[in-house]
């Protein structure tokens, strides 16, 4: 049983307030196709503001977490990283961060299959479910010591870090393809090998 140490609405800061995107101006746009199951976020798109969507009315920062408000994807939530920054994400996620906890563990908070059963509990509505806002804001949150937090916080970098090397290795590996086949293998193989060195040199 989770005790509570208050609710979404004492613990965070929300940010629902509608931003207008230049017309002129390319941002990059977070839609609910782009959260992963583990929280990373992919696949995100610059888009020109005049073509942008009328729900592309959330700017985020560095830190925030969303969260969907919609039911059957409740568990798509992320932490916006540093090259998400003043990106638009939908109407269709709450924005949130706290000074009660960093935002690792609010992502951890928020996936855990106690908050997803409450969150799925607060949705209503005919056609397409969603959670509201009143109904966000009351979701309880427990008490986590700092401690606690600063573990959650280093082991969910270090995944992230992880999967970063993973993306750049598939990108070298591509380039080694193309250049085993314009110049030569060897070069390509040795080329590869050194990238590889470099990516797990400090694992």
């Amino acid at each position: 049983m989770m005790h509570s140490s208050g609710t979404i609405g004492t613990l965070c800061n929300i940010y629902d307030k509608i931003y207008t995107p230049e017309t002129s101006k390319y941002y990059q746009y977070i839609e609910l196709a782009n959260i992963g199951n583990s929280g990373e976020i992919n696949g995100v798109k610059s888009v020109l503001g005049e073509e942008l969507p009328s729900r592309a009315r959330r700017l985020v920062k560095s830190g925030d977490v969303v969260v969907s408000s919609i039911e059957g994807s409740l568990e798509s939530c992320a932490i916006i990283t540093e090259e998400y920054d003043k990106a638009l994400c939908s109407t269709g996620f709450y924005v949130i961060d706290s000074d009660n906890y960093n935002s690792e563990t609010l992502l951890v908070l928020l996936k855990s299959s106690a908050i997803q059963s409450l969150l799925k509990r607060g949705c209503s509505g005919t056609i397409l479910t969603n959670i509201t806002k009143d109904e966000f804001l009351n979701i309880p949150l427990p008490f986590v010591d700092k401690t606690i937090q600063m573990e959650v916080k280093s082991k969910i970098q270090e995944t992230y870090a992880l999967r970063n090397k993973s993306k750049q290795l598939l990108e070298y590996a591509k380039q080694a393809v193309e250049m085993a086949i314009d110049v030569n293998e060897k070069g390509a193989t040795e080329w590869l090998n050194s990238k590889i060195s470099e990516l797990t040199r400090n694992l």
